[in-house]
């Protein structure tokens, strides 16, 4: 870790740097801290997420020499623009200076994404900071005088850089402290404006199955660091709930940070997770990470002119299937792939004429994504069972790892954690079985190649 300082607003009476040879894992994280930025510098960055140009590195080194020692009271602070003015007690040789007070998490982003030189916190009262690698402090804590939430180093040490569910994590909650995770789940969704929502199974299951698949939390917080989603204000909100995923045990959010962006007001998960799915690829464009290596399915389709024999073939990417349920799975999918008589236009034959239409899939994907199409506008829902297995074949072999289903006229999924099964309703998880899953009334079904 590189060397930086680590300044208290209020009484910066000497930096205080973190050795370049401390662990990540040794820092304790504050979410609720706010730091103080150039507003010049934030508003480069308010243009530069509309198309503007790149704002450059965090300029917080123009307030490192500033004098705060003889301020005897705290700045007059506009929220709508805050400003420190000059008083009698500042020196003259100092001038007045814009900044911008943002949370930890957006802080987080910023500094990841674009880097500074430093970090400047602001206090509403005065205190003391230092980090634990400080004299006279435990290596167990790092003390504030405030009344700050920390994040305990026990839930820091096997998180950092990786998620909790996979084999390098133990899944034991014994070493993570519970009411600071709900505190930090608390504070996140207060910072990003997510208080007045309710009713989100829809959205937490929806999350969930993304969740379930391996690298994508990883990619949006190692991706938030290089740049790639400066620009958008979506993409940055997904890093964000993604990192704060990273220091929660069971990875469950509160989880309509997204509700705006998507601008989707369904609460059906199936429509959820295609309108978070479709967003996403939209905002990373080509050669992203979910076209690469997840959902890179690939449909082959040929329409032959019964009238003409013109013969049409034409490919097309796939993040996802979404067909209407039949009794069964293998009965769904037979039903979709199935050859097919449709009356549409012919070019050779200029006008509509009868074509043969077979649907193939000629690139199977790494994640195949089952969306069932229940509800249809004006008519009644489609309340076929739809029994599904673990084990799926369709010229590849599958396994099943994640499944949104519908329990009490609730929205809940079940996904597979290492070997277990785990069942996650809202904000509520626990450990289930493979019997549950399959019994259950799904309208989302994720599995994995087995490669």
């Amino acid at each position: 870790m590189s060397e930086r300082n680590i300044i208290n607003y209020i009484l910066p009476s000497e930096k205080l740097s973190i050795p370049s040879n401390t662990n990540n894992s040794d820092i304790q994280i504050c979410t609720s801290k706010q730091y103080i930025i150039p507003s010049d510098w934030y508003q480069q960055y308010e243009s530069y997420k509309k198309g503007g140009n790149h704002p450059g590195k965090i300029p917080t080194s123009r307030f490192f020499d500033l004098d705060f020692k003889t301020i005897e009271e705290l700045p007059t602070i506009n929220s709508s623009f805050p400003f420190i003015s000059l008083t009698k007690n500042l020196p003259k040789q100092i001038t007045p200076f814009d900044y911008t007070i943002i949370d930890y998490h957006e802080w987080l982003i910023l500094s990841n994404t674009f880097g500074s030189d430093g970090e400047v916190i602001y206090r509403p009262k005065r205190g003391s900071f230092r980090s634990i690698s400080s004299p006279d402090f435990s290596n167990d804590t790092l003390r504030l005088e405030t009344s700050d939430i920390i994040l305990p180093l026990s839930a820091r040490k096997n998180i950092e850089r990786k998620s909790w569910r996979f084999e390098d994590f133990d899944l034991k909650i014994g070493s993570f402290d519970n009411k600071v995770s709900i505190n930090t789940v608390g504070i996140v969704s207060s910072k990003i404006g997510l208080e007045g929502f309710s009713g989100s199974d829809g959205f937490n299951s929806s999350l969930q199955v993304l969740f379930s698949i391996k690298g994508v939390v990883e990619y949006f917080v190692q991706n938030s660091e290089t740049g790639e989603f400066g620009n958008s204000e979506f993409l940055l909100k997904a890093a964000a709930i993604f990192t704060t995923v990273l220091y929660t045990y069971s990875g469950l959010v509160i989880s309509e940070f997204l509700h705006k962006s998507c601008n989707v007001v369904e609460k059906d998960p199936g429509l959820v997770l295609q309108g978070l799915i479709n967003k996403i690829d939209i905002e990373l464009g080509c050669n992203n990470f979910l076209g690469d290596d997840v959902f890179n399915g690939v449909l082959t389709i040929e329409n032959l002119c019964l009238n003409c024999s013109k013969l049409k073939v034409y490919q097309m990417k796939f993040n996802y299937l979404n067909f209407k349920p039949a009794n069964t799975l293998e009965e769904s999918l037979q039903s979709f792939f199935k050859t097919k008589t449709q009356l549409i236009y012919c070019s050779k034959c200029n006008k509509d004429t009868f074509i043969k239409k077979i649907t193939k899939m000629s690139v199977y994907p790494n994640y195949f994504m089952i969306i069932l199409k229940r509800w249809e506008e004006k008519r009644p829902p489609i309340l076929n069972s739809c029994k599904f297995k673990r084990k799926l074949k369709i010229n590849a072999d599958y396994k099943l790892i994640s499944v949104i289903a519908e329990l009490n006229k609730k929205y809940v999924c079940y996904s597979k954690r290492k070997k277990a099964w785990y069942f996650y309703e809202n904000e509520k998880y626990s450990k289930s079985s493979h019997h549950a899953v399959v019994d259950s009334y799904p309208y989302v079904l994720l599995y994995k190649k087995v490669i």
